[in-house]
């Protein structure tokens, strides 16, 4: 009986049985050129390429539909797929530059936009989360196109224009009635408020800050602020002053390393 192959069910002959293959080898050589026909009218089939090995791509590789890598392995763990450029050969090459190009239109049109989507955790489940788009770009903007835009944290996060406005535009205040308070880096760029009735002491840490930080103080009441140096930090301000002069005064304290800084403002 002849028997046919497991992905492409081509008919295969029994050897020394079989006659009259000429009709069933015309049948399979059509079914074979069906998958690179340009309408790919032929049978769905996989290429797999195995461990170790490469598939190399001289041309320009088309679909129109959706390009997976990586897969999962049956237990809820995915092997992590890389794109990235080939690697260099030789001493101090250096390495091609990466380019993701998007679909680019014709005469005033431009081009469309490069999306980048995940999934935020859905309920306990098997079911797949839902992609939403995470960042999108454009032809002349980058933003993050989700509904409520990440908090801002002073980290290296892509920020969004409103963060941006904000951030250049108000003084976040931090409000201390204690009549001792030691700087924080988390001070930084903010308004230290300092509302107390008798004398309050600002201490300033060594090796806390870095050249270009800027941290703003404020007298809110009758107890005179002094600003401390820590153990090893020098203060420079005109005439040696330390003091704010009266209540509503304010000063800047701007960093120029980590164990010096100017007194600059409303002193005594």
């Amino acid at each position: 009986m002849p028997t046919t192959t497991a992905n492409l069910g081509l008919t295969l002959p029994t050897p020394n049985v079989d006659t009259g293959w000429g009709g069933t080898l015309n049948s399979d050589f059509t079914i074979i050129d069906n998958l690179f026909a340009a309408a790919g009218t032929g049978p769905s089939v996989g290429i797999n390429v195995g461990t170790g090995k490469t598939a190399n791509i001289g041309g320009t590789l088309l679909t129109t539909g959706t390009i997976l890598l990586g897969s999962g392995d049956g237990t809820s763990t995915t092997a992590t797929p890389v794109i990235r450029g080939p690697a260099r050969t030789g001493t101090n090459a250096v390495g091609a530059g990466l380019i993701i190009q998007a679909a680019n239109g014709t005469g005033d049109a431009g081009s469309g936009t490069i999306v980048f989507q995940t999934a935020a955790p859905g309920a306990s489940g098997t079911t797949p989360g839902t992609l939403a788009n995470k960042m999108v770009v454009g032809r002349d903007y980058v933003y993050a196109d989700n509904a409520t835009a990440a908090s801002y944290d002073n980290s290296t996060k892509l920020a969004t224009t409103a963060q941006v406005y904000s951030t250049v535009t108000t003084v976040p205040i931090n409000y201390q009635n204690t009549t001792a308070y030691t700087l924080q880096l988390s001070d930084v760029g903010k308004m230290v408020h300092l509302d107390a009735g008798t004398a309050i002491t600002l201490t300033v840490p060594n090796g806390v800050f870095s050249a270009g930080h800027r941290i703003e103080i404020t007298q809110l009441a009758g107890g005179q602020v002094t600003v401390v140096p820590g153990l090893g930090v020098s203060v420079f301000s005109v005439g040696s002053l330390t003091n704010l002069k009266a209540q509503f005064s304010a000063a800047t304290i701007h960093f120029w390393d980590a164990n010096r800084f100017q007194l600059i403002g409303d002193l005594a």
